[in-house]
């Protein structure tokens, strides 16, 4: 084995590198993630024996000199960073390995396309020759996608603190401010437990535009009740507010946050969409 692999934990009989089967690709990943990530990212791409980081259809995987180590079953998270996300974050993305340790690919785009810092155990980083804390940029291998991608970034660049924002709400409650409004709009029923967590499962948050006013629309439901028991909110924190309904066991429904008239009437529109309409 050549020497940048010998580390402590290889004395112990724990394999550091170890190559992960890979498991059928999953719908959400491949749509989301790897559509979007997808792809080589290295310091040096023009040098073969570098450190190179791909991101796979179902998988993380490091690469240097020949070797390989593989993570299945990665898992994208928009709010890694709560809301408090760094300048040009876009998404983390962790697997596990054989071993029990996990990787987190975080993955940047700025005005010369989209990088890649790697996190994980500092026994590990040293394995690979690096440093704990160190923030190596690992850049696109693609060039093509890499200029287009920078060009992106350069044009959104006015849109990029609601962007950052809309993306933190993938776990709304990161974000206290939502998460003030939001309870404060539940009133009493902050005591149930799956509007309190909005730990349930959820198609997603959009950007729209009501009775003339941008929102944020996101959408939840009780884990293993979908059909009984959902919600959904729009949330403009410009103006500070949270409007919701709440649908209940099988009929009673909620309006929260005392939304005027023409957005009671839209939130019942967006429930149907989301909840009583095929996707």
């Amino acid at each position: 084995m050549k020497a940048w692999l010998q580390s402590p934990w290889q004395s112990a009989g724990a394999l550091v590198f170890a190559l992960v089967a890979a498991a059928p690709a999953r719908a959400d990943w491949n749509a989301e993630a790897f559509g979007l990530y997808g792809g080589t990212y290295a310091a040096d791409c023009a040098h073969p024996a570098a450190l190179r980081l791909r991101v796979a259809a179902d998988s993380l995987i490091i690469e240097k000199a020949g070797r390989t180590m593989t993570g299945a079953h990665p898992e994208p998270s928009y709010s890694f960073f709560g809301s408090q996300a760094p300048a040009h974050f876009q998404v983390a993305l962790t697997s596990p390995l054989r071993t029990g340790v996990e990787v987190t690919f975080l993955v940047y785009r700025d005005g010369a396309g989209r990088y890649i810092e790697l996190q994980t155990d500092p026994k590990l980083l040293a394995a690979l020759g690096l440093r704990p804390g160190d923030t190596t940029r690992y850049r696109d291998c693609d060039a093509g996608r890499r200029q287009r991608d920078g060009a992106a970034a350069t044009s959104d660049e006015g849109g990029n603190a609601q962007a950052a924002r809309e993306a933190a709400l993938a776990s709304p409650l990161a974000d206290r401010e939502f998460k003030r409004i939001y309870f404060d709009a539940l009133g009493p029923k902050v005591r149930e437990t799956w509007l309190a967590r909005l730990d349930g499962p959820n198609p997603g948050q959009r950007s729209v535009k009501v009775a003339g006013y941008d929102y944020v629309e996101l959408a939840f439901c009780k884990a293993h009740d979908c059909h009984d028991n959902n919600l959904v909110v729009l949330y403009s924190r410009d103006a500070g507010k949270v409007y919701g309904l709440v649908f209940e066991d099988e009929r009673r429904t909620t309006l929260i946050g005392n939304p005027p008239p023409a957005v009671a009437a839209e939130l019942r529109h967006l429930w149907q969409a989301e909840w009583r309409q095929s996707r």
